[in-house]
């Protein structure tokens, strides 16, 4: 569900046949970067093995592409034959916080499971001998399935050591489950925010102003800038390297109503 939300981040113009816009964003999302190069002379965007000797820099010097369905085993000097795009500055790509975000949300998912299940117990029935056992089953089924009204006959509700006892459990109460799913929450809405989303979380349960719902409009914008940079960067020089004019931009939903002028530009 992440993965499908980042995917349109950006909109590609000008792309070749041969470079499908999903298949280019989800190379570089995935793996952190792209190659650009061509095959029989056809431009296609590779996932390969960086190495070589490291530069000054400690970056690589050489991509190897090896795919099997077009036949193409080569290993290139980087950037001297074909084009790496990097998804962002920090060479990451947004599978790590994708996976990031996406185990606490497992946890909080494992949490709620439980605490839904352990709220059905409002209290434990304790017998102290089979006919108590069944007698106590036999009215919780009744209960259960709404047939009759549940009867237990008997000493069962005695108070001596003979009747059965009714112990109250609620561990699990409407405010346990109340905090899970505003944890659930809150991590969704950090997640969005930090690939550039609008999303607020209000922890004071009320109402919010329009000033306090963009106080994080400034903060959603450096990633999604670094990654638009990047991709502009790497973009121009295909352009001038296979003579396209591909053109990349933010989507509308990243686009919003932010104040920037780079982001709300035409690229």
């Amino acid at each position: 569900d992440a993965l499908s939300r980042t995917l349109k981040m950006f909109e590609y113009k000008g792309l070749p046949d041969t470079i499908p816009e999903r298949e280019l964003e989800k190379i570089i999302q995935l793996y952190g970067f792209c190659y650009f190069l061509e095959k029989d002379k056809q431009l296609y965007v590779f996932y390969g093995g960086l190495g070589g000797q490291p530069n000054e820099y400690y970056q690589p010097t050489q991509f190897i592409v090896s795919n099997a369905y077009l036949q193409f085993f080569k290993s290139v000097e980087v950037n001297e034959e074909g084009v790496l795009l990097w998804n962002d500055y920090a060479h990451m790509g947004m599978y790590p916080r994708i996976r990031r975000y996406a185990e606490f949300m497992a946890e909080c998912d494992l949490t709620l499971r439980f605490g839904l299940i352990n709220a059905r117990i409002v209290s434990i029935l304790e017998a102290k001998d089979d006919k108590q056992y069944e007698e106590v089953n036999l009215y919780l089924n009744d209960i259960e399935e709404g047939k009759k009204l549940g009867v237990i006959l008997g000493n069962s509700f005695e108070s001596d050591d003979k009747g059965f006892k009714v112990n109250e459990y609620r561990k699990a109460t409407s405010e346990n489950i109340k905090d899970i799913i505003e944890l659930q929450q809150y991590i969704k809405a950090s997640f969005y925010n930090e690939i550039g989303l609008q999303a607020n979380y209000n922890m004071k349960r009320e109402a919010i102003n329009s000033f306090e719902s963009g106080m994080n409009e400034e903060i959603l914008i450096p990633l999604v800038e670094d990654m638009l940079h990047t991709r502009e960067e790497a973009i121009k020089e295909v352009n001038k390297r296979y003579g396209l004019n591909i053109e990349v931009s933010l989507s509308k939903a990243w686009k919003g109503d932010r104040k920037s002028t780079r982001l709300n530009s035409s690229h």
